[in-house]
């Protein structure tokens, strides 16, 4: 459309021109539209104050927050009827800089060719709505900024935008500020709508923020919302509310909640947190955690309840109260196994509680080992305490334990508890330091260890490498034989430190029943051996690919969820008790060639099992073939995956090793150039004075390259070990970026499109047949 001053109107440009006057109709100087986002109320009952007050119930925790979000809508050019121009001319067309008056009062200044808007310009609406930027044939497109007036002389209170334009809307990467509100809007657009990734403040010292995904002018997409009380959500949004996975930390509450969101609240599976201020190695060893499923914002199912002080509750929940079958356990060990009504136990437990207070089981302040150190027998002497043996303990052995004729049963379980409290100083340590793998830091200074860092443990101390062939997962059958089947090799599952006791002994009795030699009781026999020839030798010093560098965990931590999904899926059901899902290095490596992942070039089956047989020497046979009928626990198909991705070959990735200089180093060379400069320089003029002695010259030549020499050695000497330990320190980041780099690569663009399709396809096969 060109703004042409013609002497006589064409029956088309009167058509054009009553449609424009419709358009300017309807067009609406500002738009502005209020909107609310309150936060749902979050239970918080049962936060443990003493194993008699278990029906106390808490407020429900909401935290109201208002966020205001303000859109203004672009004008759009009303009218080509010019009635008035200034400016140049040629031809009888606009060209030049220029300023045309269209019908309706809406003004254009600025540059014109061939009779149309084209090039930098201003364009004012009569309602105000400013518009300064490029245009082009006769189209607000490019880079510019649009002001809203709003009737008022006062600019701070104009809205603003200023950023990329298509065709008059706001398309592209803009900011956006409100006039009158503190709204700021800053990233991509798509046809005057908030579209992709961007950044909203909503107030003016910038704590009230949203920086995520949108879709529509909606938060739609994963995104960061940091609310105004302080409390701060991290995870998946779909139209402006919470659905999906994502973390929700209230940090006026110390609360946090991990997983699954519907319509804003909690709904699915999902672990809560209560934090108990407190400060490191203190006396509580534990926070008040729930882990199980919720609905509608309440513990609703099936759900695990860990107290502060070593209580647990597993079973069934109803609004947030205990109801229906469940199982209680003491932090001494007692169970109580039944029926829950509104929170209370229905029936009395069969046991006798007693009224004096045991002594906590975390209250030993004991060093905490750094990742590499081992434990040493000399540590085990100087740290044994006989005052101990009346530690409040229960062990729950009686798998074993029913293995011995009557009259040794009772003096069996006693030694073994007495073993382990001996020795108890070196179980906290070794806890202690696995519970806090792949963990920065804590808010309360309180860990729990998962069965993930609990195989860690298992495979660092070489339990895995017995004559039995047990593998983690055999360990998992011995050790839970009551779990249900689908729980029973979770790698989130928690472990308390009495569990830890419990298994230590159940293992060692596995392990070294059949090398007792009768000397003393069986059981403690059996734990001792498992400590000198294990624990001390080897616990502490993390091998593997995954919990060795805290820094490239916490990195590749985000893969492991969605890893563990795939796992699942790809698992197969035993056809032997429990029945459970399983996977065997053999159907690992039949799963990445179906998934098109094995070729000698970019990932041999051989450097596959060279992989899985660098942390389990069992998979090569006494006569050099492969034992491949071993089975997986995730923990082993992780690390394979960790370690495939190091070996992946892809041509058309490639890492660089970046050459960083020190300016200390620079100078250095700099001054050792000046000095061999100068050494030539004496030797050009020594050319030039035969006339003088020849030994004479000869002798000061000597002594001052001696000198020169020296004051050059004396720069390089500490500029090589700085260099040295600057070369050190770029190695290890250039290692870690390279680690990195390489596995989100392979995971995100390799393993997980193609683990992704192959679950699709199997899907359909199955629906199928």
């Amino acid at each position: 459309m060109a703004p042409k001053v013609k002497k006589s109107a064409s029956k088309e440009e009167e058509s054009k021109k009553n449609k424009l006057k419709k358009n300017q109709a309807n067009e609406e100087a500002e738009s502005e539209t209020n909107k609310e986002e309150i936060q749902p109320p979050i239970s918080a009952n049962d936060v443990y104050q003493s194993t008699s007050e278990l029906s106390k119930q808490e407020p429900a925790l909401s935290t109201p927050e208002e966020t205001v979000q303000i859109t203004y809508e672009e004008p759009v050019l009303t009218s080509i009827i010019v009635e008035s121009y200034e400016g140049e001319k040629e031809k009888g067309l606009f060209e030049g800089y220029g300023k045309a008056i269209y019908k309706g009062g809406c003004v254009y200044e600025g540059e014109f060719h061939l009779g149309i808007m084209h090039g930098k310009g201003t364009y004012i609406w009569p309602n105000g709505v400013i518009y300064e930027g490029d245009f082009n044939n006769n189209e607000i497109t490019g880079y510019g900024t649009y002001r809203w007036c709003s009737n008022t002389g006062d600019p701070s209170k104009w809205a603003t935008y200023r950023g990329q334009v298509f065709k008059g809307k706001r398309h592209g990467h803009g900011i956006f500020k409100s006039g009158n509100s503190p709204v700021i809007f800053d990233g991509e657009w798509h046809m005057g709508k908030r579209y992709g990734k961007g950044k909203i403040i909503y107030d003016t010292k910038g704590l009230s923020y949203y920086e995520g995904d949108w879709i529509n002018n909606r938060k739609f997409g994963w995104g960061i919302r940091h609310y105004p009380s302080g409390n701060v959500y991290e995870g998946m949004w779909v139209n402006d509310v919470r659905h999906g996975e994502g973390t929700m930390r209230w940090f006026d509450k110390n609360q946090t909640y991990t997983g699954q969101w519907e319509n804003g609240i909690q709904n699915g599976l999902g672990e809560h947190n209560w934090y108990l201020s407190r400060v490191e190695m203190t006396q509580y060893s534990l926070r008040n955690s729930y882990f199980g499923n919720f609905k509608n914002g309440k513990r609703n199912g099936q759900g695990t309840y860990l107290y502060a002080n070593g209580t647990k509750y597993e079973g069934n929940w109803q609004d947030n109260v205990k109801h229906g079958w469940g199982k209680y356990t003491y932090k001494d060990g007692k169970v109580y196994e039944g029926y829950f009504e509104d929170d209370k136990m229905t029936d009395s437990p069969s046991f006798n509680r007693t009224s004096k207070v045991a002594q906590e089981i975390s209250k030993i302040k004991v060093r905490i080992p750094s990742a590499g150190t081992t434990l040493n027998l000399h540590y085990l002497k100087n740290n044994q305490d006989s005052s101990r043996h009346d530690f409040d303990l229960k062990l729950d052995i009686s798998s074993i334990v029913d293995d011995f004729t009557d009259d040794k049963k009772e003096i069996e379980a006693v030694q073994a508890q007495k073993t382990i409290i001996r020795y108890l100083d070196l179980f906290k340590q070794i806890y202690r330091f696995y519970s806090r793998l792949g963990f920065d830091s804590s808010p309360d200074n309180t860990y729990v260890l998962n069965r993930m860092q609990f195989w860690r443990f298992l495979k660092d101390c070489k339990v895995h490498l017995n004559e039995h062939y047990l593998t983690l997962m055999d360990f998992d059958r011995l050790l839970n034989p009551k779990m249900n089947a689908d729980d029973m090799h979770c790698p989130y599952d928690k472990i308390l430190l009495r569990d830890f006791f419990n298994h230590l002994v159940l293992i060692a009795y596995h392990l070294y029943q059949d090398q007792y030699d009768g000397s003393t009781n069986a059981i403690s026999w059996c734990i001792e051996k498992l400590i000198v020839d294990n624990i001390l030798p080897c616990s502490c010093n993390v091998q593997g690919f995954f919990y060795a560098d805290v820094r490239k965990t916490i990195n590749i931590l985000p893969n492991m969820v969605k890893a563990y999904e795939i796992y699942k899926f790809l698992c197969k059901k035993r056809t032997k008790k429990p029945f459970d899902f399983s996977m065997t290095m053999r159907s690992f490596l039949n799963i990445l060639n179906e998934l098109k992942m094995l070729d000698d070039r970019i990932l041999s089956t051989k450097k596959v099992i060279g992989v899985m047989s660098s942390d389990n020497p069992i998979v090569f046979d006494s006569d050099n073939s492969f034992n491949l009928d071993l089975e997986m626990s995730f923990l082993e198909f992780f690390e394979t995956l960790i370690g495939c991705a190091l070996i992946f070959e892809d041509k058309k990735k490639s890492i660089k090793s970046r050459p960083v200089t020190s300016k200390l180093a620079a100078n250095s060379e700099r001054d050792i150039a000046d000095y061999e400069s100068e050494i030539n320089e004496k030797k050009e003029e020594k050319e030039d004075v035969k006339n003088e002695t020849q030994s004479d010259a000869k002798r000061e030549e000597q002594a001052e390259e001696k000198v020169i020499l020296e004051k050059i050695e004396e720069i390089q000497l500490p500029s090589k070990a700085l260099s040295d330990r600057t070369n050190k320190l770029e190695d290890e980041d250039t290692d870690f970026e390279f680690w990195i780099e390489k596995n989100n690569y392979f995971f995100n663009q390799v393993f997980f499109p193609n683990a992704e399709k192959y679950n699709e396809i199997t899907k359909l096969i199955n629906i199928s047949l």
